[in-house]
């Protein structure tokens, strides 16, 4: 212990502590916020995402959601890292990819996939525990707005949905920049500036109530496909096609995969509208199980633990929406037909985090 203590002195000595420097904040690496820590089963690896500044390049002003490669320009930077709990160590899966986010375990804990531009575009890659290895089951480009949507497993870990560039849509329609005019600007002592200048947009006069609009931004930034990936014969299945779609999850099952998409038809400026729909997995026949539903992000649902049924939660600025639907309110919805059913009709708290999904089921569930 006092050879420790004397080490440990000597250790102080030769590195002083000193104020935080401007520069080391700058370089600091940090968990990024937006994507999920994941614990593989057994418990013993976890993987996570890391924003490192150094990775991050110059940016062009033009884009203002993705790169030309399509990562979203909050995962400029990112790695993902494994870390082993019973050894402490921690591994950098990436493997010096420019950018690596939104790591998910497959349900036996054996592969890790996540999305990286280590090709030159956004797509899907595949970590082996056992070898370290990394693979790319297909050629697909990803198209993901942020990190809070990894890829979704199916529950017999045969595959993956993930949503994808809308088919026979080329990079720069899929990744749109805005456009804009440049001019590069000298100054006497040599010193250039570029400038870029965006297209002038007449500002339109305020409506005196809320005017339903279809921001072309929106959807054409969501505009995608979604897709199953067979991991062992590479095989791409697309399910939904061209469709501005905000979030996605797997049924229990994986018979079935519910989607929200964009409803520009029923989107103001103060309050963002949502379809949510439920595809097949084998057929891609998809329906519409609830129309117009105001939600922030898209986010707000989930499945039951069966697989039976659909929650949905309502999100907004407001608390009347003029359709029997209030901000806060639960509603659910069965997967082979039938409408919705508002499952928190008595007094009740706000379940309207827009960035969660219902958390309620054994509440919910309990009664039926």
């Amino acid at each position: 212990l006092t050879v420790l203590l004397g080490r440990t002195a000597v250790t102080a000595q030769q590195a002083p502590v000193r104020p935080l420097s401007i520069d080391d904040a700058l370089h600091i690496h940090q968990f990024e916020a937006t994507t999920a820590i994941r614990v593989a089963k057994g418990g013993r690896y976890v993987a996570y995402t890391v924003t490192n500044p150094d990775r991050v390049g110059a940016r062009d002003a033009r884009h203002d959601f993705f790169s030309a490669g399509g990562v979203p320009l909050e995962m400029e930077g990112c790695e993902v890292w494994v870390a082993d709990t019973r050894t402490g160590a921690a591994e950098n899966v990436s493997d010096g990819a420019r950018s690596s986010w939104g790591p998910t375990w497959s349900p036996d804990g054996h592969s890790l996939a996540f999305y990286s531009d280590r090709a030159g575009v956004v797509q899907l890659w595949i970590w082996d525990v056992e070898t370290k290895r990394l693979r790319r089951p297909t050629s697909a480009v990803a198209h993901e707005i942020s990190g809070l949507d990894p890829a979704r497993w199916l529950p017999d870990g045969s595959g993956l949905v993930i949503k994808i560039n809308p088919e026979g849509v080329d990079l720069a329609h899929a990744f749109p920049s805005q456009g804009s005019d440049t001019a590069r600007l000298t100054s006497d002592s040599g010193a250039t500036v570029v400038v870029y200048r965006s297209k002038q947009v007449p500002t339109p006069s305020a409506p005196s109530t809320p005017t339903r609009i279809a921001p072309r931004s929106i959807g054409s930034v969501l505009m995608s496909d979604l897709a199953v990936v067979d991991l062992e014969s590479g095989r791409l299945r697309r399910i939904v096609r061209q469709k501005p779609v905000e979030m996605y999850d797997v049924s229990p099952a994986g018979g079935y995969v519910a989607y929200s998409t964009y409803d520009s038809t029923g989107t103001t400026r103060q309050q963002p509208y949502v379809d949510i729909w439920i595809v097949s997995t084998k057929t891609g026949e998809s329906r519409a199980v609830a129309r117009n539903v105001p939600q922030l992000f898209g986010r707000n649902m989930s499945w039951s633990p069966d697989g039976d049924r659909l929650a949905f939660v309502v999100s907004g600025y407001g608390t009347d929406f003029s359709d029997a639907r209030q901000s806060g309110d639960c509603f659910v919805v069965a997967a082979d037909g039938g409408g919705e059913q508002n499952v928190t009709t008595g007094s009740h708290p706000r379940f309207d985090n827009a960035l969660r999904k219902p958390s309620t089921w054994v509440h919910l569930w309990n009664p039926f």
